[in-house]
Parts: structure tokens; C-alpha cells; sequence
């Protein structure tokens, strides 16, 4: 469904008549390929490429060499089948919830009564019934993404990528987000990149999870999350679960010494 093949990227900081331009490789051939309708989480640690890596698959951020395939297709910039949520909602703060679900419906030039029948489906599956014609100022943050969330599947995206969307939400309402994908995904069945620092979250969304490592950003291993689906939290208890949780934690410690010993050097 996915296709990553040697992809690099290196974004060059401009200087002044004091300071030369500087550079950072970001991503150095990173190959990776995913099936259709696969969850892929993706962890490591910041600055190792995670959201360059989503943008690109996003087609929002050009790679200088290599390639992403999508569907077969050459991924060249955006388009419907690839849907991104964000950590920062980008919700419209001046438009309702309705308008702000059915927003990519509007601008592909779906009529309205479609385009509200479908939000509408779409606001009470994400568990925000009554809540249409609220504003955004007037929603908490776990409210906001499960919009946001909506906004995205909206358009009926067969790729959903998502770049750390539950990291800024207090822990009970994270744990809540988490499980309410859950029930969508398997539900629809997209194929979803998950962006996350979330060890927890990593594997108990997971069919896969790809380790990444810094200096430059590029994949170390991708581990199998042999959990049985659908997926609960009984699954945290589980031998299984702790070992992988282990594994991640040891990758990600690792990646972070390393990258502060060359900082150091």
C-alpha cells in the first residue's frame, strides 16, 4: 500500500554575512514498506525524522533523493486519499463543529446536505452528538482532536497519518482517544501512520512498530506487535506487552545517549 524507499532529506538553515548556512540531514535511507489497512506506529527519539518521514508520505515536505509510493502511485504532493491529523488540532476557531468536520467535503465540492449528513454520522461516531454548533473555544482539548480526528475521516482518506494527535491530552482522556480509534480503525479499516513518544501507545495500537534512531534519522528495526485484535488493555498485563514495552524503552534510551555523546563531541 505504502511504499518508502530510500528516502533523504537534509533542510538547510540559512545564514548571515556573520554566520555560514548550516545544514541537518534529517532522514538518510529510510526504506520501509506497509500494507493495506496495517496500523504502523512509529517511535524515537525528537529530532529523529518522525514528522519529516509523515509529511513526506503526507506529500507536504519533498524528499531531496528517493521515493514514497502510494497505492502504486508516485507520491508527488498532496491528495484525498492521504489525510492528516495534527498535535495542534488546526481546527477553523471562527466555525462550528459541523462546518469544521465538513470542511474537506466543502472544498472538494460536496453539496451541503451530503456534506452534513456525512459530519453529522461522522460527530456522533467520535461521541460529540449535541455539540454541532459549538465553537472550538468551547470545546476541551480531548473534544478538539476527536473534530479533528473526524475532519480526517470525513473525506473517506484510505491513509491516515497522524502525527502525535493525543500528546497533548491529560492521560484519562488520552487513554480515551486511543480506544475510540481503536474501535473506528477496525471498524473502517485505513491504513494508519502513527506518529508517537508514547511507549503505551506505540504498542497497544500497533500491528507494527518502527524504531528510529537520530544523527540522521533512519530506522534501526520494526518490530511485530503479536497482540491479538480487537484490541483491549487486558493486553498490558500480558507478558508479551511488558517485554516489547522493555525493548522499546532500551532502543529509545540507547538512541538518546548516542545522540547526546555526539552533541558532546
Amino acid at each position: 500500500m505504502i511504499s518508502i524507499t530510500n528516502a533523504n532529506k537534509t533542510f538547510v538553515k540559512p545564514g548571515s554575512r556573520k554566520v555560514e548556512a548550516s545544514s541537518v540531514e534529517v532522514l538518510k535511507n529510510v526504506n520501509l514498506e506497509i500494507k493495506e489497512n496495517e496500523f504502523i506506529t512509529i517511535v524515537g527519539p525528537s529530532g529523529c525524522g518522525k514528522t519529516t518521514l509523515l509529511r513526506a508520505v503526507a506529500g507536504l515536505t519533498k524528499l531531496d533523493s528517493g521515493e514514497i509510493k502510494a497505492a502504486g502511485d508516485l507520491v508527488t504532493g498532496p491528495s484525498p486519499d492521504r489525510a492528516m491529523v495534527f498535535q495542534s488540532f488546526a481546527l477553523m476557531p471562527w466555525a462550528n463543529v459541523m462546518r469544521n468536520v465538513a470542511f474537506g467535503l466543502e472544498i472538494r465540492g460536496v453539496g451541503k446536505d451530503e456534506r452534513e449528513t456525512i459530519a453529522r454520522e461522522l460527530i456522533l461516531a467520535v461521541g460529540l452528538k449535541g455539540f454541532e454548533n459549538s465553537l472550538p473555544g468551547e470545546l476541551s482539548g480531548g473534544m478538539k482532536q476527536r473534530v479533528g480526528l473526524a475532519r480526517a475521516l470525513a473525506v473517506n482518506p484510505k491513509i491516515l497519518l497522524m502525527d502525535e494527535p493525543f500528546g497533548g491530552l491529560d492521560e484519562q482522556t488520552k487513554r480515551l482517544m486511543q480506544e475510540e480509534l481503536l474501535r473506528l480503525w477496525e471498524s473502517q479499516k485505513k491504513t494508519v501512520i502513527f506518529v508517537t513518544h508514547s511507549l503505551d501507545e506505540a504498542i497497544l495500537l500497533a500491528d507494527r512498530c518502527v524504531l528510529m534512531a537520530a544523527r540522521p534519522g533512519h530506522i534501526t528495526e520494526v518490530l511485530d506487535i503479536p497482540l491479538g485484535r480487537p484490541r483491549t488493555r487486558d493486553a498490558e498485563r500480558t507478558s508479551t506487552y511488558i517485554d516489547l514495552k522493555e525493548k522499546i524503552w532500551d532502543h529509545l534510551r540507547t538512541a538518546q545517549i548516542q545522540e547526546n555523546a555526539a552533541k558532546g563531541a
